[in-house]
């Protein structure tokens, strides 16, 4: 299981760099690249939010000796709870 959870952090994190990354080339005056938030949107944001932490709760579970069916329950509330921060602090429709 470390290694789905593995895979679930670098995918995540990747995502999460280039979601920054291509934020701020859209945001230069000229620029013809269009934002992730523009071209992903909310579902795409949910997505690298919930895979981060996913594979950071699972991690954390698997390395602290929890049992599988319990490392994929923490890894769900992981996924679960950066999703719900994400939503709280991330972009608005009306910014």
């Amino acid at each position: 299981m470390v290694f789905v959870y593995t895979v679930a952090v670098v995918a995540g994190a990747l995502g999460l760099l280039t979601w920054v990354a291509v934020a701020a080339l859209s945001e230069r005056p000229g620029s013809a690249v269009r934002g992730p938030d523009a071209r992903l949107g909310r579902t795409g944001q949910d997505l690298v939010t919930f895979a981060l932490g996913f594979g950071l709760g699972g991690m954390s579970a698997s390395f602290a000796g929890w049992p599988d069916l319990v490392a994929a329950a923490a890894a769900f509330g992981g996924g679960v709870a950066l999703l719900a921060s994400g939503r709280w602090l991330g972009t608005t429709d009306d910014s």
